[in-house]
């Protein structure tokens, strides 16, 4: 009598057995299978193809940027040496006579001032690449949107659109 006074019993303190069976995993529908075999490649190719494009566009961007410095260097060495000629090189032609005319009065007038000139960033559309240069000169900083557009695999400096 004495034993059974000491083993309680409550509800909720039940122990599973130790060997019980697990349940049966839940099979999903052949429906769903089929899906995802078809979803997969589509899902593999998608992600292949907008990885290749991200990798292209951005070789586009580093070969563009390095052939911009050179066109942005090759223009502050013309300025700085006040080689007129080579500095008309570097205007593209089609842009309006009063831009390039306004251009040239500044260059006549600040030639063979040292400065130094930085792509700090630039968009491509399409031939025309719009640029932030960042100028230095004399101590003195500031940002220039330049715009260039590529004629026969050479990048000159043009007027803005519109």
């Amino acid at each position: 009598m004495h034993k059974e006074l000491l083993e309680w019993r409550f509800e909720d303190d039940e122990t599973p057995p130790l060997f019980a069976t697990p349940p049966a995993p839940k099979r999903a529908s052949v429906w769903r299978t089929v899906l995802f075999l078809l979803a997969l490649p589509v899902v593999l190719s998608v992600a292949a193809f907008s990885g290749y494009v991200l990798g292209r566009y951005q070789r586009v961007q580093t070969l563009a940027r390095a052939d911009l410095q050179a066109i942005v260097d090759l223009e502050t060495w013309a300025w700085q040496a006040g080689e007129r000629g080579l500095f008309h090189s570097l205007l593209d032609p089609m842009a309006p006579l009063s831009w390039r005319r306004e251009l040239e009065i500044a260059f006549e007038k600040e030639k063979g001032t040292p400065l130094q000139a930085t792509v700090e960033r630039l968009s491509l559309q399409g031939d025309v690449a719009k640029v932030v240069v960042r100028v230095v000169r004399g101590g003195q900083e500031w940002w220039e949107t330049r715009f260039y557009r590529l004629v026969n695999d050479q990048w000159l400096r043009t007027s803005p659109p519109g």
